[in-house]
């Protein structure tokens, strides 16, 4: 037997097959909620009292789920409504503070 009997040629190796295209994830659809009318502006005092209010009648025992949850939902907003009120009257003092002319003049902060 000749070396030539033992060569053989072997076959081309598959070539790959071709990458799906990415398809984007789809997202889970969102649960549409009920366009809530935006609350009037309360003073920083009022929205302090109504927090403390939402958060003795969710204490209290007495509310269902679903009535916990909206009372959350509104204790969030008072909340965010105290600590915005509370940033603007710090940066407010800041203004104050370093009033460059010594002045004991309030000026609205412009940030």
């Amino acid at each position: 037997m000749s070396d030539q009997d033992f060569l053989f040629e072997a076959p081309p190796p598959p070539e790959p097959e071709p990458a799906p295209e990415a398809q984007p994830a789809e997202k889970p659809a969102k649960r549409k909620r009920k366009a809530e009318p935006e609350a009037p502006q309360l003073s920083f005092e009022d929205a302090l009292a109504k927090l403390e209010q939402v958060v003795a009648e969710m204490e209290s025992g007495k509310l269902g789920l679903e009535e916990v949850m909206q009372r959350f939902e509104q204790g969030t907003s008072l909340a965010a409504q105290c600590s915005k009120s509370l940033e603007t009257i710090e940066k407010r003092v800041e203004v104050l503070l370093k009033n460059s002319a010594g002045e004991g003049q309030w000026q609205d902060f412009k940030g």
